[in-house]
């Protein structure tokens, strides 16, 4: 259970359930990537432009804002995938767990 918490898909990798790991783990590496992306392309551009600004005096480059909305799309989207991942592997740990042995008479 602990291996869901690592990484999305490892649990599902423990348990030899190749498919479901992969897409849990494609999916989530794919939200981070373009959370990542909306993060620091804008933060390298505002600094390409402070540079330029300081080298030249009168760049025409304008600043671009981080967009918040794409910014919480991206981490609803990786957090809906984790929570899913973790219950998923719950669920099916549940189904494969053994009962618990009748206590001694």
């Amino acid at each position: 259970m602990l291996s869901a918490f690592v990484y999305p898909g490892a649990g599902q990798f423990l348990q030899k359930r190749w498919i479901a790991g992969t897409i849990y783990s494609l999916l989530f590496t794919l939200f981070s990537v373009v959370l990542i992306f909306h993060v620091f392309k804008p933060m390298f551009h505002n600094l390409n432009a402070a540079l330029n600004w300081a080298a030249a005096q009168d760049s025409s480059q304008s600043f671009e804002a981080i967009s918040i909305p794409d910014v919480l799309l991206s981490f609803l989207a990786m957090l809906i995938v984790y929570v899913l991942n973790v219950m998923d592997v719950r669920r099916r740990n549940r189904k494969t767990a053994l009962p618990p042995p009748l206590p001694p008479i």
